[in-house]
């Protein structure tokens, strides 16, 4: 994965991250869950294209979590590592690797690259 970047705007996908103060992370831990808010395009079954918005949870990642990561080379592995470990539902409990395998590629970028910047990962030297 090359130009995660491009995925997203061929997706249009808007994202929208509720603001938190990184001292407030850091004091309220690992298990800090940080509300997201995606738009994308969804075509349905009769070939009509919507704008959907879907919500969801995410939450930093420490250097124990991303100790294997190679932050050069961002691949699909590495994403669904990545979204395995901080991607949740609404209701707090983790997506799953099922559910992950089945986003929009753009989409599993976008929150890829969200998560890492709220866990203090410069991502513009990443091709995000």
């Amino acid at each position: 994965m090359s130009n995660i970047e491009e995925l997203q705007k061929e997706e249009n996908i808007i994202f929208e991250v509720e603001e938190v103060p990184l001292e407030d992370l850091i004091l309220l831990g690992d298990d800090k869950l940080i509300n997201i808010s995606i738009t994308y395009p969804y075509e349905d079954k009769n070939k009509m294209i919507h704008n959907v918005t879907t919500k969801a949870k995410i939450k930093q990642l420490t250097l124990k979590e991303l100790r294997n990561v190679d932050f050069e080379n961002i691949n699909l592995n590495t994403m669904v590592t990545i979204l395995n470990k901080a991607l949740f539902r609404q209701d707090e409990t983790p997506f799953g690797k099922e559910l992950i395998l089945d986003l929009p590629i753009g989409v599993s970028a976008a929150i890829t690259k969200q998560i890492l910047e709220i866990s203090g990962v410069n991502t513009d030297k990443m091709g995000f």
